[in-house]
């Protein structure tokens, strides 16, 4: 995927690393951005303890939008059981409840932002 898109957007960087370790970095080198984008359910793969970095590295005004995988939805054209099984227990959608601001429920995905958007907001326990 990195290298499609470096085909498509020459002169532009990328970072291959996990978002734990890009954040802790970021936050200790106190790198702030105006947006923070985890699309597609990529921030299902966020560990917990790291949500608290979203927030800190945003700057006065900037926007996150991360997208998690909806309650009960796994790509099992892309995963195994036991893939689905280990991605499952991964999720606390509490923590994801308490972690942001507006949390609503997208299509397949759950999607957790500081935007006011006209979706279907997420209540734990509901539908999950």
């Amino acid at each position: 995927m990195l290298q499609k898109l470096h085909q498509a957007h020459p002169g532009y960087s990328s970072v291959e690393t996990t978002f734990e370790k890009f954040a802790e970095q970021a936050v200790s080198n106190h790198q702030k951005y105006g947006s923070i984008l985890a699309l597609y359910g990529a921030a299902t793969y966020f560990h917990v303890e790291s949500y608290q970095f979203v927030e800190q590295l945003l700057m006065p005004g900037g926007n996150y939008f991360l997208m998690f995988y909806r309650p009960g939805y796994y790509p099992e054209h892309i995963y195994s059981e036991s893939e689905i099984a280990a991605i499952s227990s991964r999720q606390n959608f509490e923590a994801i409840y308490e972690a942001f601001e507006n949390k609503y429920l997208f299509s397949k995905y759950l999607v957790a932002t500081n935007l006011d958007l006209p979706l279907e907001n997420f209540q734990p326990g509901v539908g999950s």
